[in-house]
């Protein structure tokens, strides 16, 4: 087991506790609400209090027929109900605590005020949705949503702009019940201002196929941005110039926007040179999407890669020496019968420079390597992708088409300085794909009839040259050679199709699916030495010839079972899985069939109105793929020599989680607790062999090994409505264990994650607000009967924003990063400056920002994986002075 147990040992029975104090026995309030005519009245605030100390135990909003329905755990023998709404006089009642129902009559009223000041709750619930005021949350400073959304309790922001809610990524992102964007809404955060938009919806359990609804259950959640205008025509527009890294800092952006209940349109383009990372709008950030890009293998591949930096995790116009140039055209129309059609397409043009130093710190049970390697790397990306959907989603019937058609042809360069020496490495990484997924659901007699249609290709020729060569001893026979050259080819074709019934019976809904998937690849590669002096000198020295193909055929049966309070969903799949794969030249061929079962239980249940607790258990059948299947060597970077001559890796994983959420809207009060549990187990390991000079050759083993993992996280988050504060903290604390063979000795090696993290933003008075946010983690490595490494870093994020006079703007932010690991530069400490003046007519605002005040050029920071330990000493811009001219459209 982990050394750090404890945290085990004491969590588990706080959280075995927590859910057996929520689960005691309820008290369930039932009625309807209407006035003294019998019409059923909505919106209706149905309060449940203590009789005696007015302590609110739990509310209710009435529904359009005027229904309601709360539930309690109390000790209390009385209570009282209060039913109120404004033009209508309050009724009271006390009853026993016991579960009843109870109907409230209404009288109307009218009421007379010389002077009424009403402040609107910034948040409200209505069922599963959650409604944010953004005029709530909104202060001078903030510009685009995305500056709102960081400050709403309840829902998370990641560095990536990706949007978490109970420490889940979101599913849809929409913008008036629509999905312009697909996954990719940087877009849409970062640009679209926050004064056009009145209101941010969290969609619980948002089933987004309309057909399926309260049918086929989803426990995902999503986010729709209600805007304050019918006809919304809006976006930013900014140009600024100033001096730092290069002659000239330059940057400009163009996003223009329209919103009609008919169609929605969002243009941009955005270059500079001063830091901005562009490319962070094309990511996609839903979940579904990316699961449908792993599907089919369309998301971006690199087979070979040079050794590059890892970026700091803050802000990139710290780091990011780049010249970048993206357009970006988006267009939803709603045509006639309900039917959409959307067209996304997106050209990327980015050259960077990465400059910095590592220090790599390889444990094994009897020795520890150390590799001090000095980086400059320049990377170019050049990216075109095109998307047309036609969807068509109704209660009746859903039909969807969607068209994906991306090529990448970017490229790399790297100087590596390592032991005395240069080495220089050139990749090319092109990347093309075409893929089409068709699905229609139609309602045949009672129940629906569903069928799927997915076709994927793509194909990656890449190339790495490293000079010198390396791996002398394995491939030269320890003498030195001028150049070592890797040539790989894949390409791959992907199909799946898959057809369902959906039949609901009372509160069952039951759905066997029947489908299969068939993928033909073919990998080949050719790693050449090669010596200069000769040009005929080139000696291919290993060669993979590997055509692959695999099959499912598979049968599944969902099932879902809906009651008042809690439910239950289980998939219960049965398959037939074959792979069959040769490379003729090596006279390698292997055939594998396994009868798979992948059993997924999942539970929900509502405790209170506040509380809901969740619980799954899954096992799953993974396999690897092609890529992990070369029977001769291929040359993945400079230093990592990759050989799997091996049996097909059969991974069978288990996974158990428990979550438990809090949401009070009236009290603006979020908070989630989560445990997982997972347990792997593989019939392959890997041998590390690391060599002096950091060169390490991998190779596969036929050996059983398990890997076990524990993480846990604790998110709470308030909104203080009379401070105007929003304090949010959590912590997670992530456990791992797997056996790994370095350099010929079978080792335990262990990994211990855990991280506490504090954020808060208040407005002090009218002219001053703070906002600050704090993250102290700690990285344990231990490898068994061997040295082991612990670091603590810490990261403090200060901002005052300060309103000087009307329309005057001064932001002053400071950032300390910390650690331990590092003797020379253990912190690092850096100050901005903006300056922003609003014009008169408040579209249009003048800021003068200075970036990196005291000009730090080096920022250190620390990472572990399975048994390494890395530093790196990243170069960051210098100081820099930009002013830039903002246009709200």
């Amino acid at each position: 087991m982990l050394e750090n147990t404890w945290g085990l040992k004491y969590a588990l029975p706080f959280i075995l506790l927590l859910f057996a104090y929520t689960l005691q026995a309820q008290t369930n309030i039932t009625g309807t609400v209407a006035d003294t005519k019998g019409k059923a009245l909505e919106g209706i605030a149905v309060t449940v209090v203590a009789r005696d100390s007015n302590t609110t135990l739990a509310y209710a909003i009435s529904g359009a027929d005027g229904a309601f329905s709360a539930a309690l755990s109390s000790s209390l023998d009385s209570l009282k109900l209060v039913a109120r709404a404004l033009s209508y006089g309050e009724q009271v009642f006390v009853v026993p605590n016991k579960s009843q129902r109870i109907d409230f009559r209404l009288q109307p009223q009218q009421i007379t005020l010389k002077e009424v000041s009403v402040r609107a709750n910034p948040i409200t619930r209505s069922n599963d949705t959650i409604s944010y005021s953004v005029a709530a949350f909104t202060d001078k400073k903030d510009r685009a949503i995305a500056d709102v959304l960081k400050k709403l309790p309840g829902i998370e922001v990641e560095n990536s702009g990706r949007i978490l809610y109970e420490g889940k990524p979101i599913q849809k992102f929409y913008i008036e019940g629509l999905d312009l964007l697909e996954g990719k809404y940087n877009l849409a955060s970062n640009n679209l201002p926050a004064g056009a938009v009145t209101s941010v919806q969290v969609l619980e359990n948002h089933q987004p196929v309309r057909v399926l609804d309260s049918l086929v259950a989803s426990y995902s959640t999503s986010l729709n941005i209600k805007l304050k205008n019918k006809v919304t025509t809006t976006g930013a527009a900014d140009v600024g110039a100033g001096s730092g890294h290069s002659p000239v800092l330059w940057r400009a952006n163009l996003t223009p926007m329209l919103f009609t209940q008919k169609q929605q349109m969002l243009i941009s383009y955005q270059a500079n040179n001063s830091g901005d990372d562009v490319a962070a709008d094309l990511k996609t950030l839903t979940v579904d999407e990316l699961q449908d890009q792993a599907e089919s293998s369309t998301s971006k591949q690199n087979l070979l890669r040079i050794q590059e930096m890892s970026p700091p995790q803050f802000s990139s116009n710290r780091y990011l020496f780049n010249n970048a140039h993206l357009a970006s055209a988006n267009y939803l129309l709603k045509l006639k019968r309900d039917v959409q059609l959307r067209v996304n397409a997106s050209y990327l043009h980015d050259s960077q420079k990465q400059e910095g130093e590592t220090q790599s710190i390889f444990y094994f049970p009897n020795d520890t390597v150390r590799l001090f390697e000095t980086k400059d790397n320049s990377l170019f990306f050049n990216s075109a992708q095109a998307n047309f959907t036609l969807l068509k989603n109704t209660k009746s019937n859903y039909l969807e088409n969607n068209l994906k058609l991306s090529a990448y042809r970017d490229s790399q360069r790297g100087l590596i300085g390592t032991a005395g020496r240069t080495v220089a490495q050139h990749l090319h990484n092109p990347y093309y794909t075409l893929s089409n997924k068709f699905e229609a659901i139609q309602p045949v007699g009672r129940q629906l009839v569903s069928f799927s249609s997915t076709v994927a290709y793509n194909s990656t020729p890449q190339r790495l040259q490293v000079s010198p060569g390396q791996f002398e001893e394995l491939l030269n026979k320890g003498a030195t050679y001028d150049e070592l050259e890797q040539q790989v080819d894949l390409s791959s074709f992907y199909t799946h199709q898959a057809v369902s019934i959906t039949k609901g019976i009372k509160q069952w809904t039951f759905t066997p699916q029947f489908g299969f998937q068939v993928q033909n690849q073919k990998l080949e590669s050719e790693l050449v030495k090669v010596q200069h002096q000769d040009e005929t000198a080139q000696e291919r020295l290993f060669q993979n010839n590997l055509d692959w193909e695999s099959r499912k055929y598979y049968g599944q049966l969902d099932v879902r079972y809906k009651a008042k309070y809690w439910e239950m969903t289980a998939k219960l799949p049965l398959g037939l899985q074959s792979f069959e794969f040769q490379d003729k030249p090596l006279n390698r061929k292997h055939e594998v069939n396994r009868l798979i079962t992948e059993p997924h239980l999942s539970l929900k249940y509502d405790v209170t109105p506040l509380w809901r607790a969740r619980a799954s258990v899954q096992v799953a059948n993974q396999f690897g793929n092609i890529e992990q299947m070369n029977y001769a060597y291929i040359l993945r970077d400079y230093r990592h020599l990759q050989l799997n001559n091996s049996p097909l890796q059969e991974r069978l994983l288990q996974r158990y989680t428990l979550g438990l959420s809090y949401k009070n809207a009236l009290t603006s009060f979020f908070s989630n607790l989560s445990y997982s549990f997972s347990t792997t187990e593989s019939n392959l390991i890997y041998q590390n062999n690391l060599q002096q000079n950091g060169a390490l050759v991998v190779t596969a083993l036929d050996f059983t090994s398990t890997a076990l993992s524990h993480t846990i996280g604790l998110q709470t988050s308030k909104y203080f409505s009379e401070l105007q504060t929003t304090l949010a903290v959590g912590t997670n604390l992530y456990l791992d264990e797997r056996e790994q063979i370095l350099n010929q000795g079978l080792a335990k090696v262990q990994n211990q994650n855990l991280a506490f993290h504090l954020k808060t933003n208040t407005s002090i008075t009218e002219w001053l607000g703070v906002d600050y946010t704090s993250t102290i983690s700690t990285l344990k490595n231990i490898v068994e009967a061997g040295a082991s490494r612990r670091a603590t870093q810490q990261e403090h994020h200060l901002s005052a924003n300060i309103y000087p006079a009307d329309r005057h703007y001064i932001g002053l932010t400071t950032e300390l990063y910390h650690n331990d690991f590092s003797k020379q530069n253990p912190s690092s400490f850096f100050g901005d400056l903006l300056y922003r003046y609003t014009f008169e007519r408040k579209k249009l605002d003048m800021e003068l920002k200075w970036v990196n005040i005291s000009n730090v050029s080096a920022y250190t920071y620390s990472y572990n994986d399975a048994f390494t330990f890395v530093q790196s000493t990243y170069r960051l811009r210098p100081s820099q002075l930009l002013l830039s001219f903002r246009f709200s459209l």
